[in-house]
């Protein structure tokens, strides 16, 4: 499980907990949904774009290949209604830098949406670590709690 806290003004205004699987012999990552608390003055005041696989029509997705390749296309959310998020790999040996550290060999993928027409989300994924950096947001802490 990870999960990511997003802010606005320095108030809290979502906590996603987004669950993962690692293939032990390919090293794929799977995504298997997320729990997702908005919030609203520092009270939760809804659920809205949580999903798990399984439920609801819901299955998992591929958020990661264990040998990413240039070119590659994989849906990474398969939640009728919810999310549809698909990526392409566009590289596979950038460095990026953050406030959390330097990263060498990061994946670098876009993500659009069947369900967000338009949409077009930068990301950056390092080995071993994860998501390091998108469009509007860097890493600036990570480890284990």
């Amino acid at each position: 499980m990870v999960e990511d806290r997003e802010t606005k003004n320095g108030q809290i205004v979502e906590v996603t907990r987004d669950y993962y699987a690692i293939d032990s012999a390919t090293n794929d990552v799977y995504y298997m949904g997320e729990d997702v608390d908005v919030y609203r003055n520092g009270k939760i005041v809804g659920h809205e774009g949580g999903w798990l696989s399984g439920l609801n029509g819901a299955k998992f997705g591929l958020m990661m290949p264990g040998s990413p390749k240039t070119g590659q296309k994989f849906y990474q959310e398969q939640a009728p209604g919810v999310g549809m998020d698909r990526a392409e790999i566009l590289s596979a040996g950038e460095r990026v830098v953050t406030p959390a550290g330097s990263f060498e060999n990061c994946v670098h993928a876009v993500e659009t949406s069947a369900m967000e027409k338009g949409l077009r989300d930068h990301k950056w994924y390092a080995p071993g670590v994860g998501q390091v950096k998108d469009a509007e947001m860097v890493l600036v802490k990570y480890g284990e709690q």
